[in-house]
Protein backbone atom coordinates (compact mmCIF):
# COMPACT_ATOMS: atom_id res chain seq x y z
CA UNK A 1 0.00 0.00 0.00
CA UNK A 2 1.27 3.48 -0.88
CA UNK A 3 1.35 6.26 1.72
CA UNK A 4 1.59 9.97 0.84
CA UNK A 5 3.43 12.36 3.19
CA UNK A 6 4.13 16.07 2.88
CA UNK A 7 6.62 18.27 4.75
CA UNK A 8 8.26 21.62 3.97
CA UNK A 9 7.11 21.73 0.35
CA UNK A 10 8.19 18.14 -0.35
CA UNK A 11 5.74 15.36 -1.18
CA UNK A 12 6.73 11.71 -0.65
CA UNK A 13 5.20 8.48 -1.85
CA UNK A 14 6.26 5.74 0.55
CA UNK A 15 5.48 2.10 1.04
CA UNK A 16 3.55 1.53 4.24
CA UNK A 17 6.82 0.41 5.89
CA UNK A 18 8.32 3.89 5.30
CA UNK A 19 10.59 3.06 2.35
CA UNK A 20 10.58 6.01 -0.09
CA UNK A 21 9.13 5.27 -3.51
CA UNK A 22 9.12 8.80 -4.90
CA UNK A 23 9.82 12.37 -3.82
CA UNK A 24 8.65 15.65 -5.36
CA UNK A 25 9.33 19.33 -4.67
CA UNK A 26 6.06 21.27 -4.92
CA UNK A 27 7.96 24.31 -6.28
CA UNK A 28 9.61 22.24 -9.05
CA UNK A 29 7.50 19.10 -9.70
CA UNK A 30 9.51 17.87 -12.73
CA UNK A 31 12.86 18.02 -10.92
CA UNK A 32 14.45 14.62 -10.30
CA UNK A 33 15.02 14.74 -6.53
CA UNK A 34 16.15 11.15 -5.91
CA UNK A 35 19.59 10.23 -7.24
CA UNK A 36 18.48 6.97 -8.80
CA UNK A 37 15.95 8.82 -10.98
CA UNK A 38 18.68 11.10 -12.32
CA UNK A 39 20.81 8.07 -13.08
CA UNK A 40 17.97 6.31 -14.86
CA UNK A 41 17.75 9.25 -17.27
CA UNK A 42 21.40 8.61 -18.17
CA UNK A 43 20.17 6.82 -21.29
CA UNK A 44 19.94 10.31 -22.84
CA UNK A 45 23.74 10.35 -23.05
CA UNK A 46 23.59 7.40 -25.44
CA UNK A 47 20.21 8.07 -27.04
CA UNK A 48 19.61 11.85 -26.83
CA UNK A 49 16.61 11.97 -29.17
CA UNK A 50 14.31 8.99 -28.59
CA UNK A 51 10.98 9.02 -30.39
CA UNK A 52 9.12 6.58 -28.13
CA UNK A 53 9.66 5.78 -24.42
CA UNK A 54 7.82 3.17 -22.38
CA UNK A 55 8.15 2.85 -18.62
CA UNK A 56 7.04 0.05 -16.32
CA UNK A 57 6.18 1.40 -12.87
CA UNK A 58 4.86 4.88 -12.10
CA UNK A 59 5.17 5.59 -8.39
CA UNK A 60 4.95 9.35 -7.86
CA UNK A 61 5.67 9.91 -11.54
CA UNK A 62 9.09 11.56 -11.22
CA UNK A 63 10.43 10.06 -14.44
CA UNK A 64 7.12 10.53 -16.26
CA UNK A 65 6.95 14.24 -15.32
CA UNK A 66 10.59 14.76 -16.23
CA UNK A 67 10.09 13.19 -19.66
CA UNK A 68 6.91 15.22 -20.27
CA UNK A 69 8.69 18.47 -19.31
CA UNK A 70 12.06 17.95 -21.00
CA UNK A 71 11.14 15.71 -23.95
CA UNK A 72 7.74 17.08 -25.04
CA UNK A 73 8.01 15.66 -28.57
CA UNK A 74 8.57 12.10 -27.31
CA UNK A 75 5.71 9.61 -27.30
CA UNK A 76 5.61 8.43 -23.65
CA UNK A 77 3.70 5.51 -22.12
CA UNK A 78 3.82 4.49 -18.45
CA UNK A 79 2.40 1.20 -17.22
CA UNK A 80 1.45 0.82 -13.55
CA UNK A 81 -0.18 -2.26 -12.04
CA UNK A 82 -1.66 -0.56 -8.95
CA UNK A 83 -4.77 1.57 -9.51
CA UNK A 84 -4.28 3.25 -6.10
CA UNK A 85 -0.90 4.56 -7.29
CA UNK A 86 -2.42 5.88 -10.54
CA UNK A 87 -5.16 7.55 -8.46
CA UNK A 88 -2.44 9.76 -6.90
CA UNK A 89 -1.37 11.24 -10.25
CA UNK A 90 -3.11 14.58 -9.66
CA UNK A 91 -1.59 14.95 -6.17
CA UNK A 92 1.88 14.42 -7.69
CA UNK A 93 1.27 16.73 -10.65
CA UNK A 94 1.49 13.99 -13.28
CA UNK A 95 0.17 15.38 -16.57
CA UNK A 96 -3.16 14.17 -17.92
CA UNK A 97 -3.24 11.68 -20.77
CA UNK A 98 -2.91 13.21 -24.21
CA UNK A 99 -1.79 12.30 -27.72
CA UNK A 100 1.89 11.89 -26.68
CA UNK A 101 1.57 11.02 -22.98
CA UNK A 102 -0.45 8.21 -21.42
CA UNK A 103 -0.62 5.99 -18.35
CA UNK A 104 -2.15 2.51 -18.43
CA UNK A 105 -3.18 0.33 -15.52
CA UNK A 106 -1.61 -2.94 -16.57
CA UNK A 107 0.92 -5.54 -15.47
CA UNK A 108 4.32 -4.59 -16.90
CA UNK A 109 5.13 -8.20 -17.80
CA UNK A 110 1.89 -8.39 -19.80
CA UNK A 111 2.62 -5.04 -21.45
CA UNK A 112 5.92 -6.17 -22.95
CA UNK A 113 4.42 -9.50 -24.06
CA UNK A 114 1.54 -8.04 -26.04
CA UNK A 115 1.92 -6.65 -29.51
CA UNK A 116 2.57 -2.95 -29.59
CA UNK A 117 4.79 -0.35 -31.18
CA UNK A 118 8.53 -0.71 -30.80
CA UNK A 119 10.12 1.65 -28.29
CA UNK A 120 13.47 3.42 -28.36
CA UNK A 121 13.79 3.35 -24.56
CA UNK A 122 12.21 0.95 -22.07
CA UNK A 123 12.55 1.94 -18.41
CA UNK A 124 11.82 -0.65 -15.73
CA UNK A 125 11.24 1.09 -12.39
CA UNK A 126 8.71 -1.17 -10.71
CA UNK A 127 9.20 -2.16 -7.10
CA UNK A 128 7.16 -3.23 -4.13
CA UNK A 129 8.34 -3.30 -0.53
CA UNK A 130 10.25 -6.55 -1.14
CA UNK A 131 12.06 -5.33 -4.27
CA UNK A 132 11.40 -5.89 -7.95
CA UNK A 133 8.47 -8.28 -8.54
CA UNK A 134 9.48 -11.75 -9.65
CA UNK A 135 7.52 -11.42 -12.92
CA UNK A 136 9.87 -8.56 -13.89
CA UNK A 137 13.06 -10.47 -13.10
CA UNK A 138 12.88 -13.52 -15.36
CA UNK A 139 14.98 -14.07 -18.44
CA UNK A 140 11.69 -14.49 -20.38
CA UNK A 141 10.58 -10.99 -19.30
CA UNK A 142 13.83 -9.51 -20.59
CA UNK A 143 13.47 -11.46 -23.83
CA UNK A 144 10.08 -9.76 -24.31
CA UNK A 145 11.62 -6.40 -23.40
CA UNK A 146 14.27 -6.99 -26.04
CA UNK A 147 11.61 -7.78 -28.62
CA UNK A 148 9.82 -4.44 -27.90
CA UNK A 149 12.96 -2.37 -28.56
CA UNK A 150 13.39 -0.55 -31.84
CA UNK A 151 16.76 -0.98 -33.60
CA UNK A 152 19.33 0.78 -31.45
CA UNK A 153 16.91 0.95 -28.50
CA UNK A 154 17.97 1.11 -24.84
CA UNK A 155 16.63 -0.70 -21.79
CA UNK A 156 15.93 -2.13 -19.16
CA UNK A 157 16.46 -1.44 -16.15
CA UNK A 158 16.80 -0.93 -12.48
CA UNK A 159 16.91 -3.67 -9.92
CA UNK A 160 18.27 -6.57 -11.96
CA UNK A 161 20.15 -9.26 -10.10
CA UNK A 162 23.63 -9.74 -11.53
CA UNK A 163 22.92 -13.39 -12.37
CA UNK A 164 19.96 -12.28 -14.49
CA UNK A 165 22.10 -9.59 -16.13
CA UNK A 166 24.76 -12.14 -17.02
CA UNK A 167 22.21 -14.55 -18.51
CA UNK A 168 20.49 -11.82 -20.55
CA UNK A 169 23.76 -10.42 -21.86
CA UNK A 170 25.06 -13.92 -22.65
CA UNK A 171 21.86 -14.79 -24.49
CA UNK A 172 21.72 -11.61 -26.57
CA UNK A 173 25.31 -10.43 -26.92
CA UNK A 174 24.70 -6.99 -25.46
CA UNK A 175 26.57 -4.92 -22.93
CA UNK A 176 25.77 -3.84 -19.41
CA UNK A 177 26.61 -0.93 -17.14
CA UNK A 178 26.13 -1.05 -13.37
CA UNK A 179 26.51 1.82 -10.93
CA UNK A 180 26.05 1.79 -7.16
CA UNK A 181 22.87 3.46 -5.96
CA UNK A 182 22.88 5.68 -2.88
CA UNK A 183 21.33 3.70 -0.07
CA UNK A 184 22.45 0.37 -1.50
CA UNK A 185 21.81 -1.69 -4.58
CA UNK A 186 22.69 -1.01 -8.18
CA UNK A 187 21.32 0.89 -11.13
CA UNK A 188 21.84 -1.51 -14.02
CA UNK A 189 21.36 -0.71 -17.70
CA UNK A 190 21.41 -3.44 -20.30
CA UNK A 191 21.98 -2.49 -23.94
CA UNK A 192 20.89 -5.26 -26.28
CA UNK A 193 21.36 -5.38 -30.04
CA UNK A 194 18.17 -5.63 -32.08
CA UNK A 195 17.43 -9.14 -33.32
Amino acid sequence: MAVVREEDGTLWLDFDDGAVQSRMLRADPARLVLEYTRRMMGFLLLHPAPERIAMIGLGGGSLAKYCAATLPEVDFTAVEIAPDVIALREAFGIPPDGPRFRIFCEDGAEFVRRDGPAVDVLIVDAFDRTGQPESLCSAAFYDYCHDRLAPGGRGPGAGLGLSIVRSVVAAHGGRVTARPRTGGGLVVEVFLPQR
